[in-house]
């Protein structure tokens, strides 16, 4: 009966730990598939340790929508609109292939740039450059005292 009592405290305690941990977890710098494993393993370690409170799929859903990176507002605010939600595997998908397109577009974006850059520097110009004139200050002091 100790034993039990002494286990059923241990889970508590766990149980309360991977809440909090569930209740505070964002995206942050982890890549999608990173975010959704982290999210999924707690979940799971939530159902194993308490079979009452499994979470699912949609509330799974709910807690990874809320902490996404803001960059992937627009998609989800679209994928909210479809008259069926994507299941978790077909949501994690759609977000990786944004992630990944992100990444190629900010590739692009930079090697762009720096094609731009090197080549502007050696580009000429199509007006023909002014021949600039000097003319030491007193010479022109000189042709305003003869007149």
């Amino acid at each position: 009966d100790a034993f039990a009592t002494l286990f059923s405290r241990a889970n508590d305690a766990r149980l309360r730990l991977l809440e909090n941990d569930l209740a505070t977890l964002t995206q942050g710098s982890m890549l999608i598939a990173e975010y959704f494993m982290k999210v999924k393993n707690i979940c799971r370690e939530i159902s194993q340790i308490d079979p009452e409170s499994k979470i699912s799929e949609a509330r799974i859903r709910r807690i990874l929508i809320r902490e996404l990176r803001p960059e992937f507002g627009s998609l989800i605010i679209g994928v909210q609109g479809w008259s069926v939600q994507p299941t978790l595997l077909e949501l994690e998908n759609l977000l990786i292939n944004q992630e990944t397109l992100a990444k190629q577009m900010a590739g692009l974006s930079l090697k762009g740039n720096n094609e731009e850059a090197l080549f502007s520097k050696g580009q000429r110009s199509r007006w023909p450059a002014k021949p600039v004139i000097r003319s030491p200050s007193r010479n022109i002091d000189d042709k305003k005292e003869k007149n």
